[in-house]
């Protein structure tokens, strides 16, 4: 759908990646960040991620069966400042290269997700804002994304369930679209379109992200 690019664009793809990581399954304790974990897999790839980010991670005491690490105050600061107190993605992530945030929507499918065939990630979250970056930097790394609800609050399993948010994102590269319906309207007054080099743009309309372009042609 769209490229990410620029000189000046954070290329810590590991950053990101431990962002995944703790959005999902880390949780603020006192001036640090504390993973309760109980799958392999998980616990290895945190402990890869610390490793690779030179980050400290603490063992503590855990229930059986269960992994529990501590990353300290001092290594936590960063993903707490970027996540902020709620723990949600947010524009920051624009700050970024199309290389890093490819890794970070990857990363997701580690944590809160899965991956089908190399070319389908599904991404979930409690938080709408969560899933709606997904979507949008999807898009910007040359994929295609839908939002939907995968759960209303009224069909948790638990009282007080909060709905859940999917994002689907397909790594495809081409799609097929069709005009389907438009109107003509009588209209008097200025019409604006925005002119960018390659004549498409993103817009988002609700839950949805498409591929337009301007209207330059219409005119003929």
């Amino acid at each position: 759908s769209g490229w990410l690019t620029g000189r000046h664009l954070n290329d810590d793809a590991v950053f990101l990646q431990l962002i995944a990581a703790i959005q999902a399954d880390g949780s603020y304790h006192g001036g640090g960040i504390t993973f309760r974990l109980k799958k392999k897999r998980k616990i290895d790839r945190l402990h890869a991620l610390c490793m690779q980010a030179g980050v400290t991670l603490t063992i503590q005491k855990a229930p059986p069966t269960y992994f529990q690490g501590y990353i300290p105050t001092a290594d936590a600061q960063p993903f707490r400042a970027f996540l902020g107190p709620d723990k949600c993605f947010s524009a920051l992530l624009l700050r970024y290269t199309g290389r890093a945030l490819a890794l970070w929507l990857c990363e997701l499918a580690y944590w809160d997700g899965s991956a089908t065939c190399g070319q389908q990630i599904r991404f979930y979250s409690v938080k709408r804002v969560n899933c709606e970056w997904a979507a949008t930097i999807a898009h910007l790394c040359g994929y295609s994304a839908s939002l939907g609800l995968e759960r209303t609050s009224e069909q948790g399993s638990l009282p007080n369930s909060r709905p859940l948010w999917r994002c689907w994102i397909s790594r495809k590269t081409t799609r097929q679209s069709q005009q389907e319906d438009y109107r003509k309207y009588a209209y008097t007054g200025k019409v604006w379109c925005v002119t960018v080099p390659s004549g498409f743009i993103l817009v988002r309309y609700q839950d949805t992200i498409v591929v337009t372009g301007n209207t330059h042609r219409l005119a003929s």
